[in-house]
C-alpha cells in the first residue's frame, strides 16, 4: 500500500465529489483530474471489498512517469 504523509496541522481533508460505479467490463479512460476546489492537490480512490471476492480488472494510477497497478 502507499501512504500519504501529511505534517501535523496541515489541514488536509477529503471531500466527496463524485461516486463512480463500474459495471462488468466497464472502464475509465486515462485522464488528469482538474481542480474541483481551490487548493485541491489530489484524488482519493477508495475501493471497497466485494462479496465473493474480486474477479478481473485492475486499478492503474500513473504520476510523473511512474505507474502503480492493483488487482
Amino acid at each position: 500500500s502507499r501512504a500519504l504523509h501529511v505534517p501535523d496541522g496541515a489541514g488536509v481533508e477529503a471531500r466527496l465529489y463524485k461516486l463512480v460505479l463500474y459495471e462488468p467490463d466497464g472502464h475509465f479512460k486515462p485522464h488528469t483530474d482538474t481542480e474541483k476546489e481551490p487548493g485541491m492537490f489530489g484524488t482519493l480512490v477508495v475501493q471497497l471489498p466485494v462479496a465473493g471476492g474480486h474477479k478481473g480488472g485492475q486499478l492503474m494510477v500513473s504520476h510523473h512517469g511512474q505507474r502503480w497497478t492493483w488487482g
